[in-house]
């Protein structure tokens, strides 16, 4: 099965541009699991931000990418984006520190990337569809890499190499996800000495499961046995523990067995020997690019900052327009991107009641009476040619170009509203449910600084409503001007910027809502926070002071009212 095909869109059969598109969808997926990092072909040139290399190499070759290539992408790019936002540098970091005095901390550090590798697999696994994608990533990378950790003298990557087997490539695949706490439940408290039933309950009876690992451990070193059971009881607390409590097991088992690697190591020098055995993150063919043509990387590069670069470029050129040339020096590059994550969110159902009454009533006044006519209702005023002309009838008519509104709601997504999210997403999705039916133009666009750009989603279109994760700073100015400069010319342009207080980041907002006066934009900011005097001060006649959040719907329905009604 492709999952990759139920939501992928924007393919090519053009290399570059294909390899754009990919890329494009890869950081939404990277996006949506919360991670504020880059996914970037490896190779291509990139600038110091966080970032997610991905192997070039095997997106290339043909075009589009296949599907079942573009799952094995997608997993990977997860099985890095939760390295990050599990904290696996914190981890390790936190391992490191309890062994202050150990020079060379190599096998310490495979110790903690394969517990790692275990902890973001396990979590993957319990949010459903992001495990499906891994799954698939791990079984592709496996079948594509061959290395045997039975095989040669006891070593630390051998049984590594071994428990990761295990717990990936089998335990997982048959382990529904809402069955890993009972089975932590099951092993607690268990002693080490009955290897048997510890794989018994891992797998929960899965015979065809431990067939495959009794193969393994048939295979395998038998001084192998008693530290590996020890891994396995331990993987469930593994996968629920946090950074540093999974440092504390890492350092645990270290602490246990530390003689008996020594012997291992031991052994192996007398013997002349070298460790064959390694786990491999990523195979270096793949992630090097000294095969990739340079005209390939400059392509894809171009095409992944070309609609970055058309928005910012017109953004410089306001700037310029308006004073600010020496702004740009703190302009964020701005794209525009289309949301991907259903909004399940509930309308606030007393802001669609009273929006919907609004916008009908401003119908209402933007209408005309036409009067003298052969039927429609009787008007009063016109009885009086009854016996001659009998055009004695009137109709209300309705002429949409003349109340056409194009409304747009830029909504502030940075790290600071999260806990305001789902009381802002009742109220977007209040306001799309009062529209509905009218002849206004309603955009919906949230807004972050994600990996140095000023990042614009799109919450509404094709009649579906999005939502996106929050994150980052709040760069205002590029936002507000991004918003105007994509509004088209009409009469009657409206732009309501909902933030939780100060811009923080990015150009000044002055500029921006000079431009939106020179254009005839009406622009006005909903907001709340302690700094509300610099906000009046930021923001002048065109900002609104909410003292509490929980007051937008009120704050919403008022500023409608009043711009549409008049009153």
């Amino acid at each position: 099965m492709n999952y990759s095909e139920y939501w992928r869109v924007n393919k090519s059969c053009v290399d570059h541009t294909e390899l754009a598109n990919a890329l494009r969808g890869l950081r939404k997926v990277v996006g949506e699991i919360g991670v504020d990092a880059d996914a970037v072909w490896s190779g291509i040139p990139i600038d110091d931000n966080p970032r997610i290399e991905l192997p070039l190499l095997l997106a290339m070759g043909d075009y589009p990418i296949p599907p079942e290539r573009m799952d094995v992408l997608t997993g990977t790019a997860i099985h890095e984006a939760l390295h990050i936002r599990e904290d696996t540098q914190r981890a390790v970091g936190y391992l490191s520190q309890l062994f202050p005095r150990m020079k060379d901390k190599t096998p310490l550090m495979r110790l903690a990337q394969a517990g790692e590798d275990v902890h973001v697999n396990g979590v993957a696994l319990k949010t459903g569809l992001l495990g499906c994608y891994v799954q698939k990533s791990r079984q592709w990378w496996r079948d594509n890499l061959s290395w045997d950790f039975t095989a040669g003298r006891p070593n630390l990557e051998g049984l590594l190499g071994i428990w990761t087997d295990i717990v990936l490539d089998v335990v997982f695949s048959v382990v529904p996800s809402k069955e890993l706490s009972g089975i932590k439940n099951i092993l607690a408290g268990r002693v080490l000495g009955d290897l048997q039933s510890t794989l018994d309950i891992l797998c929960l009876y899965n015979s065809s499961a431990l067939f495959a690992i009794y193969g393994i451990l048939l295979r395998m070193p038998q001084s192998y046995e008693e530290p590996l059971e020890y891994l396995l009881l331990n993987t469930p607390h593994i996968i629920d523990a946090d950074a540093e409590t999974r440092a504390i097991y890492y350092m645990e088992f270290w602490y246990r067995w530390e003689s008996t690697f020594d012997d291992w190591q031991l052994a192996i020098e007398q013997a002349g020997l070298s460790e064959s055995n390694s786990i491999p993150s990523s195979p270096s063919s793949l992630m090097d690019n000294d095969q990739v043509p340079p005209e390939l990387t400059a392509a894809v590069a171009a095409a992944l900052t070309g609609e970055a670069k058309t928005i910012t470029r017109q953004i410089e050129a306001t700037l310029r327009a308006l004073g600010g040339e020496h702004q740009r020096y703190r302009l964020f590059p701005t794209l525009f991107e289309d949301a991907t994550l259903a909004c399940k969110a509930v309308p606030h159902q007393r802001l669609v009641r009273r929006l919907s009454e609004v916008f009908q009533l401003q119908q209402e006044q933007a209408a005309r009476i036409n009067r003298g006519l052969r039927s429609g209702k009787l008007d009063k005023r016109r009885m009086y040619r009854v016996h001659t002309t009998g055009l004695i009838f009137k109709k209300k008519e309705y002429f949409p170009e003349n109340n056409r509104w194009d409304i747009t709601l830029l909504i502030d997504a940075s790290s600071s509203v999260i806990w305001h999210w789902q009381l802002i997403e009742s109220v977007y999705v209040a306001m799309a449910e009062a529209l509905k039916g009218n002849n206004s133009r309603l955009e919906i666009l949230a807004y972050k600084e994600a990996a140095g750009n000023c990042l614009v989603s799109r919450l509404f279109y094709g009649n579906s409503l999005f939502t996106t994760t929050t994150g980052g700073s709040t760069p205002s100015g590029e936002a507000i001007m991004a918003a105007a400069l994509s509004m088209p010319r009409s009469q009657r342009r409206f732009v309501v910027h909902i933030t939780d207080g100060l811009w923080n980041s990015g150009i000044d907002v002055w500029y921006a809502i000079e431009h939106c006066k020179r254009e005839g934009i009406d622009l006005v900011t909903l907001g709340c926070g302690d700094a509300i005097k610099a906000l009046e001060l930021q923001y002048g006649k065109s900002f609104e002071v909410i003292e509490y959040i929980e007051q937008l719907p009120k704050a919403m329905e008022d500023l409608f009212r009043k711009k549409m009604l008049g009153r």
